[in-house]
């Protein structure tokens, strides 16, 4: 179902859609509430996985909503394991990978290399000296690598991640990508007709502050 929902959206923007922008909008319809306090600024976690064809369809709109953020924030992005027929070895390793991507400020090219090998690629698992592969390529030796991969921040950040998937989904929310913005909101992608209704829902739940 999600599947099917993202790729009518990629549609749609390929389109240009002019299809009206919701002025208002219905919490229960359009956007529902998790766990949790609303934080005091702007802030979107996005719940991934790399193997989700959907997430590596929203990358752009990813990098767009970036822009709506104060300068100094960025979209906390928390990997999703345990995704059906996959390797989990494989997806544990590239959640600390990308642990240790933040740690190194290479974040961005690594999703960016993970995706390219998974969808466009078609590689499916992961080895130690696969992920080292992919950090080359954005300009980190091995040492380097070794160091922020093994460290005991990355292995910390790596089971935050793990509790938060758990965390929300023991509230019902299992399906990626899901974004939760302020701490406590999340979109209801099944009630957005365009992507600027998207665009506009993202930005009047930033707006919802405390």
């Amino acid at each position: 179902m999600m599947l099917r929902i993202w790729k009518s959206l990629a549609v749609l923007a390929v389109l240009l859609s002019f299809s009206s922008v919701a002025k208002e909008f219905v919490e229960g319809k359009h956007y529902y509430q998790v766990t949790g306090e609303v934080s005091a600024s702007p802030t979107i976690t996005e719940y991934f996985s790399f193997y989700c064809p959907a997430c590596y369809r929203q990358e752009p709109f990813m990098k767009h909503i970036t822009s709506f953020l104060p300068e100094s924030q960025q979209i906390s992005k928390v990997h999703v394991t345990g995704m059906p027929g996959r390797d989990i070895a494989s997806e544990e390793r590239l959640t600390q990978a990308l642990a240790a991507a933040k740690l190194l400020k290479v974040e961005q090219a690594y999703v960016k290399e993970v995706f390219n090998q998974i969808h466009v690629k078609r590689q499916n698992t992961f080895t130690r000296a696969d992920v080292e592969s992919l950090f080359a390529k954005a300009g980190i030796d091995s040492k380097q690598f070794n160091k922020a991969f093994n460290s005991f921040a990355a292995k910390g950040e790596a089971k935050q991640m793990a509790k938060a998937v758990q965390k929300i989904r023991e509230q019902g929310y299992s399906a990626v990508p899901t974004l939760v913005i302020n701490n406590i909101y999340t979109p209801n992608i099944k009630s957005i007709t365009s992507m600027q209704e998207y665009e506009a829902l993202v930005k009047y739940l930033l707006a919802k502050t405390g």
